[in-house]
């Protein structure tokens, strides 16, 4: 039964990471920044980005780590402005993102995480 537990807990780990990873965090730490939608520089009326931490602070990187120790590979393919854009993490496409909760932000995916035994 303890085994049982140790496998709950990886796998419940494994959905996790450290930090507060936005969806634009995650797209910019692939390779794929966006702009802001809603900010203008009304002095030149052009639009500063990439609208992520990257643009405050360190950037964040790719592939992710997650609480059980194991990365989490970051792909993106198509784009915001194009309403086309699609974000998976360790394969699992994020259907629904920037779920504010007290701690951070939660994603949902299409599929669970399989960690790898460790």
């Amino acid at each position: 039964e303890n085994l049982f537990d140790e496998e709950k807990a990886l796998f419940m780990r494994h959905h996790a990471v450290r930090g507060k990873w936005g969806i634009e965090d995650i797209a910019a730490a692939a390779g794929k920044p966006t702009r802001p939608v809603d900010y203008v520089d009304l002095t030149t009326y052009e639009r500063p980005g990439p609208y992520n931490k990257a643009f405050f602070a360190e950037p964040l990187k790719a592939p992710m780590l997650s609480l059980a120790d194991q990365k989490l590979e970051v792909e993106v393919t198509g784009e915001l402005k194009d309403m086309n854009r699609i974000v998976k993490v360790g394969g699992a496409q994020i259907v629904k993102s920037n779920i504010r909760c007290w701690n951070g932000y939660v994603h949902f995916i299409d599929r669970p995480l399989r960690p790898k035994r460790m």
